[in-house]
């Protein structure tokens, strides 16, 4: 499928499901109560606008999870190339160890254990330093371009900072699997071109090898960062306001299960499909010139 095809692909699949929660919000019968996600009724837009805000906190979990855990993964990764035997082994423990512990039990365990082990207010910490980012660039930058009213309260970071760190660990072995089997990929006579020019290791590794890797694994990276995506979802057990939550508090508030969770649905088949298509449009690109299709 051309770049093209992708595109009409993701931009009709991406109407189509407005399209269907249009028409979910109209329909209303014994089982399904649409007036709770009808943008034309006054409480219904008011529960799809609150659902939706949580859109900012998914998209920070998931970029920024994900940038740890490609930076982690490299780390992981690169131990496992050496010819050194204990830098082997450390690889292949932390891949084993990180990948073996469940999403949702390495979050419970960063934000209510790691605490209490290193016996620090870590998150509190964090969660300053975004109030301070917070307030500093809405203030100065976004208050006079558009007269929005200026920030004055402190928001709880710390949710939403144990949430990246414990993804990032999650998804770093994966990850670090990805880069290997990239390196390994790469023909001895890149190596040996290389060395012929006298390049050292760390300028190998940054000038022919690394770029390399890069466009062999961005598809398999970009799997990875859907899957990121999808698994902020589990955040909400700490209470973070992300989707999930959201979508949770309006079942709470109206005692409706049904509609609240297919809207969510919605959301994430949206936002997948667009990152996706971004991902994919990406892959096309870097192709050309190298002979494959």
């Amino acid at each position: 499928m051309n770049a093209r095809n992708e595109a009409l692909f993701s931009l009709f699949s991406i109407l189509g499901a407005v399209a269907l929660w249009l028409l979910l919000s109209k329909i209303s019968n014994g089982v399904w109560r649409g007036h709770v996600i009808d943008p034309s009724v006054k409480g219904g837009w008011t529960n799809v606008t609150f659902m939706v805000s949580g859109l900012g906190t998914t998209v920070v979990i998931a970029v920024l999870g994900m940038i740890l855990s490609l930076a982690l993964g490299l780390a992981i990764a690169l131990p496992g190339l050496s010819r050194f035997g204990p830098l082997r082994l450390i690889n292949r423990m932390m891949v084993e160890y990180l990948r073996a512990i469940p999403p949702i039990v390495m979050l419970l365990w960063i934000f209510y254990a790691l605490p209490i082990l290193t016996g620090q207010d870590f998150f509190s910490g964090v969660s300053q330093l975004f109030n301070f980012l917070r307030t500093t660039i809405w203030n100065l930058l976004v208050v006079p371009l558009s007269g929005a009213d200026p920030v004055t309260r402190a928001a709880d970071y710390s949710r939403i900072v144990a949430g990246i760190i414990a993804l990032g660990l999650v998804d770093a072995p994966f990850v670090a699997e990805i880069y290997r089997s990239g390196f390994q990929s790469i023909e001895r006579g890149q190596h040996d071109a290389a060395d012929a020019l006298g390049l050292g290791r760390w300028a190998k590794l940054k000038l022919v090898l690394l770029p390399q890797v890069i466009r062999i694994v961005l598809p398999a990276l970009g799997n990875q960062f859907v899957l990121m995506v999808k698994m902020s979802s589990l955040v909400y057990v700490l209470g973070a306001q992300e989707l999930t939550q959201r979508a949770g508090e309006i079942t709470t508030s109206t005692f409706l299960w049904l509609e609240p969770y297919t809207f969510l649905v919605l959301e994430y088949l949206i936002l997948v499909l667009m990152i996706s298509g971004v991902v994919r449009l990406i892959e096309l690109r870097l192709r050309r010139g190298y002979g494959t299709r």
